[in-house]
This record gives structure tokens, C-alpha cells and sequence, in this order.
């Protein structure tokens, strides 16, 4: 199998996202192609195997056709509200009007066996993110799908919140993960870097 490639674009001011982002994936592994990506356009058309956008509110980024069509062909990670309203342009199911707002304050967490992780690494609920300053300002989000959602034909649920299960903070549609867990890389906690 081969090694897969990595893009990851921020349109955050904080300069630890992306180097953070990098030594989550790398780990000890210095075989893995991690890249910084200065803008969104050069994310999409880059030639990485993955894409991973964090992107929490940024109203200014935009798809036209072109980086739409180069989208469609890409394997993305987003992780924030942009992301899930880029996933709507995209006429996914996992996008911004489907997920409900919680705030500065993360769910916990409980990992879920899905197509995209068969056996998961942690038998209860894991907390995401550490107290921290950094915390401040947030505001997390979830894709409202319960158990009984005829949505779980196309949606591959990763994560369900601990305090309501209709809702999941991490979600999966063909190539596309959501990630509603908005905090930046260096407050996540061991088991959420982890997973």
C-alpha cells in the first residue's frame, strides 16, 4: 500500500494549526508527504492525495465551477463551518444546513464502528478537547442524523455526542469527512489526536 499524500490549507490567523496538523499525521512517521498549502485554490488543485481544509467562519472563500469540478475529484477532510457549507455547494448531505451549533463547549465524544473505522480504538466517550483559552470563541457543530435517519444510506457516521446521539460531530460521505470539532490542533486531547 502507499504511503498517501497530504495538503492541508487553514484559513486561520493562528500559526500552530498547520505544524500541529502535520506532527498529528506524521507522528513518528517521517515517510508521510504533509504540505502547507498558502491558499484554498492551491489546496483544491494540488496533486496530495488528501485535502484537509480548516476552515472555521470564512465567508470569503467561494467555489466557482472550475475549483468545484477539481473538488469533486478530491479525497477532503474539512473541518469547520466553511467546510460544511463548501460540502453543501457540493449537494452532500453532510453540510452546514443539516448540523445544529453547540457553542464554545465540544461534546464528548463516542467513536463509532463505521466503514471508515471498523474496530474503534476506544470503548467509552472521549473528551476532544482540553480547557485552554484557546477555547474561547468556538463554535462547534454536529450533523443531526439519529440512529433511524434514512440519511444513514449515504452517511457513514464516525462520531456520535455523548450527551444527544441524534447528533454527530464527525461524519463521512464518500470522500468527504466533516469535522465539527472546531478547536484548534494543539488543544485536541491524546485520544482525540488519535483518532
Amino acid at each position: 500500500m502507499s504511503i498517501p499524500s497530504f495538503a492541508i490549507f487553514s484559513s486561520s490567523e493562528d500559526p500552530e494549526i498547520i505544524p500541529t496538523l502535520r506532527s498529528i499525521i506524521t507522528g513518528a512517521d517521517s515517510e508521510f508527504d504533509v504540505q502547507a498549502v498558502s491558499t484554498f485554490e492551491e489546496g483544491i488543485t494540488s496533486s496530495a492525495d488528501v485535502l484537509i481544509l480548516f476552515i472555521g467562519d470564512d465567508p470569503s472563500l467561494e467555489l466557482n465551477d472550475e475549483l468545484e469540478q477539481h473538488l469533486k475529484q478530491r479525497k477532503v477532510i474539512g473541518i469547520g463551518y466553511t467546510a460544511a457549507q463548501l460540502f453543501e455547494a457540493l449537494r452532500l448531505e453532510i453540510k452546514g444546513g443539516a448540523c445544529a451549533h453547540y457553542g464554545t463547549v465540544a461534546p464528548k465524544i463516542k467513536v463509532e464502528e463505521s466503514e471508515l473505522i471498523q474496530t474503534p480504538p476506544f470503548e467509552g466517550p472521549i473528551r476532544p478537547v482540553q480547557l485552554s483559552p484557546k477555547a474561547m470563541n468556538l463554535d462547534h457543530f454536529a450533523m443531526h442524523i439519529p440512529r433511524y435517519s434514512d440519511l444513514l444510506s449515504v452517511v457513514d457516521v464516525i462520531a456520535r455526542a455523548e450527551d444527544d446521539e441524534n447528533y454527530a460531530p464527525i461524519v463521512r460521505q464518500g470522500n468527504y469527512v466533516l469535522i465539527g470539532l472546531v478547536a484548534p490542533p494543539e488543544i485536541w486531547t491524546p485520544e482525540y489526536r488519535e483518532l
